[in-house]
């Protein structure tokens, strides 16, 4: 066996393992290719080769006489009898012509529901057969395209039969499926023209594998699927061989071939026992001479075996001694070959000692250097099995080598991440992967300290992992600072969150306070002036709560948009036209530029809007009193974006502002009196929308005193056909309600009370959660306004629970009016029971506009349908908890 597995290159070697080979092997391949390959193998293919042909012949004679039949009927489809709708004559022409030509047993004319109108196998005004169209003829009125069917039962033949149906056009159109009847008895024919032998098969199948005609007993088996061994290639192939057994038992060789045109086909098939019979005839003869020759071969091999084993003999002790340390001198051998290597395996032996010193050199070298790095370091066998660990992992763990050796991991790593920690390494052990976790390990003292692992594999040079090396990198104060960071992002949100409360607060009341001013008090220039002052500053500081408050949420990625499809031409405009006032009272002139037709984008229409809104509010605050504004809207239709420019001929911005212009809190140089405003947040807020819509924006300037121009972009909405026209709205008259109002700022709550009292609505109040609940067991309210922060055990999501619980009082419908504003905010308040949530101060419009909705509810009557319908919030995105690593260990 040894002997084998050399592969010598010189020539003496050579020479010897030729003759081994020769010995053992060469008679009998010589004897089978010579008397088998030569004899039988070629008759056999050329037998093979003949028979498919004879199918390939008798597929195409089948195709002919299909489509004589086909001919026929595309003839008579074009009978003037049949265009000029004379059914008696072309019942007479089709009898006459199938009479003369001889191919087919009846003509049968059918429209495309099945329906017989002239069958030739009856007389004309004969009662016909009638029936669902055949999917043969179902075809024909499908495909405009000829048709051949498989054999099926024919009514009128009482037997089994095959149709061909061809299209009729009667005045261009297709009316008529003209189907010529075939008996299987005239493929009978085919058959019989090659003269096969008695004992072969053949047979002609249609598309689905039904024998149509048969060489042997035919009455018995056409009409019947050919056997399942045959039927399978014949699925998937257009012509081949195989081997199956007949439906009357006979295992033979098949050789078949379908044709392309009509899809039928022609199998022929040789009984395995006339080739038997011939193989084992010719294998007698040969397994005889192979015999003999390997009975030489083998003597011949065994006297040359034993002369070169000899030889390698001699080298196996040499490699021994090698194998063992020791230096080998060159053994004496009568080949030349294996006294060369004996020479080579004796220099080899001086090699490896002098490997042997380096090698263990360069492991010195390596400890060193492993036992001096910050990190722990280890290296497993191939199967993870730990088996070297570094100084610092010992200094670390203050286990020694006996106790490292003995579950040293273990040992060392903490309970709660040891088996997933493990799990996890065995994994990458197994495919080969690097390996990186993290998990605490103890120290000496008893304490954990966060480690960052990593392990990777170590190859041979034919790719096979041999050993692991890992180290372990103390991240602990990494992790602290990173948990430290988040605990400020966290207290920074809280703050945010308070701070906002705590503005919108005093802001609600003085909103309220100005509407009641408005209603009440005299219409002298400088009151009204003053009003319109207080309530430009509350809008003002609303505006700049909830801007703070938007870029905090896209920040942390929690602002959710509510997208729909919008015409954001529309949108400009009229964002546009609300702006055009404060624009024109700062003494600047206001051009909105933009298509007639709508530009559609998916978006939220309020966000758009508040886009656009501090795009021009930007432009106002930094353009001079006589200074112009422009907005222009257009659609990219190549690129499938919409634009927003807005174009003003203010103060312009150099470069290294335009570079920073987008930070949040990042503003243009002012004066001590900041008299342009402002907190800096409007263009970082613009940014982080419009990317949120997949857009962006981008602001170009020619310098200081050239004006600015800012463009928005965003994705133009797939085109969708327009729908049908909006439900016009049903007004109806308002009447008064019973309103309850919980608010612990009493002046909020007073000043809210008398304003809706001016709308005609009967109001109580109540300052805190326990009082107002009690109250609305008196009042009986129809609507319920509650703050959300109360004091005392009942704050507003529980004045809202209380409330639901309560059979009488589960129909009010109740507002949420609150400092607290964000969508977790909102959530909670709809999860408590609250109908709908505004943010202090609340718009006063806004307002009774909802109270204008309610009060048809409450009288009993169709509601007016909002104008724009509430849309559930997504899932509240939440602080992101000091991560807990994956835990793994080597």
């Amino acid at each position: 066996m040894i002997l084998r597995e050399k592969r010598p290159v010189r020539w003496t070697v050579r020479t010897y393992l030729i003759w081994l080979v020769l010995a053992c092997l060469l008679p009998g391949v010589v004897g089978a290719l010579v008397l088998v390959g030569h004899q039988y193998r070629q008759s056999r293919a050329e037998l093979e080769k003949s028979t498919l042909l004879t199918a390939r012949a008798l597929a195409q004679a089948t195709d002919n006489h299909l489509l004589k039949v086909q001919a026929v009927a595309q003839s008579l489809a074009t009978s003037s009898a049949l265009t000029e709708g004379d059914l008696p004559r072309f019942h007479r022409q089709a009898r006459q012509v199938l009479s003369q030509v001889g191919l087919g047993t009846h003509a049968v004319l059918r429209d495309s529901v099945g329906r017989q109108w002239l069958n030739t196998a009856v007389e004309w005004g004969a009662a016909l057969p009638q029936g669902a169209a055949p999917e043969h003829v179902q075809y024909v009125f499908e495909t405009g395209q000829a048709s051949i069917s498989g054999l099926y039962e024919s009514p009128e033949l009482r037997s089994i039969a095959m149709s061909v149906d061809v299209p009729v056009l009667v005045r261009g159109e297709l009316s008529y499926s003209l189907g010529i009847v075939v008996p299987p008895s005239q493929f009978d024919a085919v058959l019989r023209t090659q003269g096969m032998p008695a004992d072969w098969f053949a047979g002609v199948f249609d598309t689905t594998g039904t024998l149509v005609a048969r060489a042997q007993a035919p009455r018995r088996f056409v009409g019947q699927k050919v056997a399942a061994g045959l039927l399978e290639p014949l699925a998937f192939l257009p012509e081949g061989r195989g081997e199956f057994t007949t439906l009357d038992g006979v295992v033979m060789d098949a050789f078949f071939s379908r044709s392309p045109v009509s899809n039928w086909g022609v199998a022929i098939g040789i009984p395995q026992s006339a080739l038997l019979s011939d193989m084992l005839r010719t294998s007698a003869v040969v397994g005889l001479g192979i015999a003999v020759l390997f009975a030489a071969g083998l003597l011949l091999a065994r006297l040359i075996g034993r002369r070169i084993g000899r030889a390698f003999q001699t080298l196996s002790q040499a490699a021994s001694e090698l194998g063992a340390g020791r230096v080998i001198a060159s053994p004496e051998t009568h080949i030349r070959e294996a006294a060369e290597v004996a020479a080579a395996l004796g220099a080899a032996s001086s090699l490896l000692k002098e490997r042997a010193t380096t090698l263990k050199e360069s492991e010195m070298r390596f400890k060193a250097l492993a036992d001096n790095i910050a990190q722990l370091a280890w290296m497993t066998d191939r199967h993870g099995v730990v088996q070297w660990f570094n100084r610092r992992w010992y200094e670390y763990t203050g286990l020694d080598s006996e106790a490292a050796a003995d579950r040293g991991w273990d040992r060392c790593q903490h309970p709660d991440y040891r088996a997933q920690a493990l799990e996890k390494f065995q994994r990458h052990v197994a495919t080969g992967d690097p390996w990186e976790d993290t998990f605490p390990l103890r120290a000496r003292d008893g304490s954990y300290r966060w480690f960052l692992s990593r392990a990777f594999p170590l190859r041979d040079q034919g790719g096979r992992i041999v050993s692991w090396f890992g180290t372990n990198t103390d991240v602990t104060e990494q992790l602290e600072a990173q948990q430290a960071l988040h605990d400020a992002d966290r207290r920074k949100d809280e703050f945010i969150a308070l701070l906002a409360h705590e503005l919108r607060n005093p802001l609600a009341p003085v909103r309220t306070a100005v509407e009641i001013l408005r209603r009440v008090g005299s219409h002298e220039p400088r009151q009204d002036r003053a009003r319109e002052v207080i309530d430009r500053q509350v809008t003002h500081m609303s505006r700049l709560i909830d801007d703070l408050l938007d870029v905090s949420r896209i920040a942390r990625g929690k602002l959710a948009l509510r997208k729909e499809r919008c015409d954001l031409a529309a949108v400009a405009r009229q964002t546009a036209e609300d702006y055009r006032s404060s624009l024109e009272s700062a003494g600047l002139r206001l051009h909105v530029r933009s298509a007639p037709q709508p530009i559609w984008v998916d978006g939220d229409p309020v966000r758009l809007a508040q886009m656009v809104g501090n795009l021009l509010n930007n432009a106002a605050r930094f353009t001079e009193r006589g200074g112009q504004v422009e907005v222009h809207v257009e659609a990219d239709a190549t690129r499938r974006m919409a634009m927003v420019r807005v174009v003003d001929t203010g103060v312009g911005m150099d470069a290294e502002l335009i570079q920073r212009l987008f930070d949040p809190f990042s503003q243009a140089r002012q004066d001590l009196a900041r008299s342009k405003g402002g907190l800096g947040l409007g263009l970082a807020l613009t940014k982080g929308l419009v990317e949120l819509h997949g857009g962006g924006v981008a602001v170009d300037s020619d310098g200081l005193g050239h004006g600015s121009s800012f463009t928005l972009r965003l994705p133009l909405a797939q085109p969708q056909q327009e729908g049908g026209r909006p439900a016009e709205r049903t007004a109806v008259e308002a009447r008064g309600l019973k309103v309850l109002v919980i608010e612990d700022n009493e002046d909020a709550a007073r000043s809210l009370g008398e304003l809706l009292e001016m709308a005609g609505h009967t109001v109580q109040l109540a300052f805190d959660g326990e009082s107002g609940v009690a109250a609305a067991g008196v009042l009986r309210p129809e609507v319920v306004i509650s703050d959300i922060g109360l004091p005392g055990e009942i704050d507003g999501y529980g004045v809202a629970q209380a409330l639901r619980a309560d059979p009488a009082l589960r129909g009010a419908y109740l507002m949420a009016l609150s400092g607290y504003a964000s969508d977790h905010a909102r959530r909670r308040s709809s999860a408590a029971g609250f109908d709908v949530h505004l943010a202090k101060p609340a718009d006063i419009q806004v307002l009774e506009r909802t109270l204008a909705r309610i009060s048809p509810l409450a009288a009993g009557q169709p509601s007016v349908p909002p104008e724009e319908p509430a849309k559930p919030l997504p899932p509240e995105g939440t602080s992101i908890p000091r991560a807990k690593p994956v835990p793994g260990a080597p």
